[in-house]
């Protein structure tokens, strides 16, 4: 009898270890993946499952929330009634075509004036980016040009380049779903494509004046971010700002352009 008590108890503790192996789900991140496109790759979308993955992975993930390629990391089980897998979820997606991606994002078009006349209307196409939210910050602005090249008698500006990159990005973000606000502004200036771009000093912090003082300045744009975000971050499970700026080189160091 006591055999059989012990023959009885090892069965159950083998059944429960092979329900609990077979549960347990694992994926590799792709190149550029962060954390809410893996997981909406793997069929778990929602901050719910975010936080799961944070906590069943807070060993492996690198700093806080930076996947790392050849890891597998452990998946959140799928909740009951999902109707989602992973494998119809990478079916789904290798699948997929432009107009696919149109028809999912419902063909939505959002307006903003500060791309331009010729551009202001913004086609969303995509929707690799729904769920996240970008801050969007070109470098200097207003009382500050921040470095200045010289070709010929012709000044080159970084805080118009800058600008004008930054709103090249913003708009790319948002057709692919993403929420984007651009942080510096000029309501006049929208995407250029003249060979030298002019000079100004109106770009204010999404409205404010922009202060010359260094510390001041940075302030501003930090707590006009930090505001946004505590709003965002209810809604928005990925939320990060980009900062632009572009380089200065001395004649000795004869470097292409980067931002």
């Amino acid at each position: 009898m006591k055999q059989l008590f012990c023959f009885l108890i090892l069965l159950f503790c083998m059944s429960f270890s092979y329900e609990a192996l077979a549960q347990e789900e694992r994926a590799t991140p792709k190149s550029g993946e962060g954390i809410s496109g893996f997981l909406q790759r793997n069929g778990r979308t929602g901050k719910a499952y975010y936080q799961e993955f944070l906590e069943l992975n807070k060993k492996q993930l690198r700093g806080k929330e930076e996947l790392r390629l050849g890891v597998k990391y452990l998946l959140p089980p799928l909740k009951k009634g999902s109707g989602n897998t992973a494998a119809s979820s990478n079916s789904s997606a290798s699948n997929s075509s432009a107009s696919n991606s149109s028809a999912r994002s419902g063909n939505k078009t959002i307006r903003e004036p500060l791309f331009g006349k010729s551009l202001a209307e913004v086609k969303v196409t995509g929707n690799r980016l729904q769920g996240a939210c970008f801050y969007v910050v070109s470098g200097h602005g207003g009382p500050d040009p921040g470095a200045i090249g010289r070709i010929g008698s012709v000044e080159l500006h970084e805080d118009e380049y800058a600008y004008d990159v930054a709103l090249r990005l913003a708009r790319n973000l948002m057709e692919e779903g993403a929420k984007v606000y651009i942080i510096i502004q000029d309501a006049k200036d929208g995407i250029r494509d003249d060979q030298y771009l002019n000079n100004s000093k109106r770009e204010t912090c999404m409205g404010a004046p922009i202060p010359l003082n260094q510390v001041a300045r940075l302030r501003q744009r930090c707590e006009k971010i930090n505001a946004l975000y505590q709003k965002d971050r209810k809604s928005y499970t990925y939320c990060r700002s980009i900062f632009l700026h572009v380089d200065s080189r001395s004649k000795s160091h004869q470097t292409d352009v980067f931002f």
